[in-house]
């Protein structure tokens, strides 16, 4: 229990590498009394590290382990999060959405942010294929969820971006001003800021 606590206590810190020693040791000793709940968060741990550092093979790896009876464990949500970014990795898109839609069902309670990060994954999705109204859709979703400021600020960035790209210009200066105004100390600012500019002028132009 203690060197669980470790471990994870070194992930939530970023620390990922001190976190995947601590991980590694809990998977490979066999004298540990693990449970199946412990070493099925070991795995997803493991996973996400390796997600996070962009070893996307390794990471596909752990995710062979997760794709049965994530359901029956607290950690459903982020479980079936990592493994729609493992899909998203392998441009495996309708199956990302299957499992963040799951995500985002599972953990819309007791695990707002990661909901909230997979309703915005799936905008993503769609974003990377130019289907930019059903991205809207998804990003819209994420305003609901106003106990996660990151994850607003970034949809509010995508969604001026599809606007952008439908060319509904004062639809774009709105996301970028309500994004800039609403969470002023977001790293997506500059950029915000950035593409405001040229989206008023786009505007003004037409």
């Amino acid at each position: 229990a203690a060197l669980l606590l470790f471990a994870e206590t070194l992930f939530q810190l970023e620390r990922y590498a001190e976190s995947r020693e601590q991980f590694s040791q809990l998977a490979r000793n066999e004298s540990l009394d693990t449970t199946p709940q412990v070493r099925h968060l070991t795995t997803l741990r493991l996973g996400e590290i390796a997600a996070n550092e962009n070893d996307w093979s390794t990471a596909d790896q752990f995710a062979a382990n997760l794709r049965e009876a994530t359901e029956h464990y607290d950690f459903a949500g982020q479980a079936f999060n990592y493994l729609g970014r493992v899909a998203i990795a392998k441009g495996e898109m309708d199956e990302a959405r299957q499992w963040l839609r799951k995500s985002a069902e599972a953990a819309q309670v007791a695990e707002r942010e990661v909901a909230a990060r997979s309703l915005w994954l799936i905008g993503e999705t769609y974003f990377l294929q130019n289907n930019f109204t059903a991205a809207l859709e998804s990003y819209h979703q994420v305003a609901s969820f106003a106990d996660s400021p990151h994850w607003c600020a970034a949809a509010l960035l995508q969604s001026a971006k599809c606007y952008e790209s439908l060319e509904r210009w004062s639809d774009a200066v709105t996301a970028y001003s309500t994004l800039i105004d609403n969470y002023p100390s977001s790293h997506y600012v500059v950029e915000a800021t950035e593409r405001l500019a040229a989206a008023q002028s786009q505007g003004m132009v037409r």
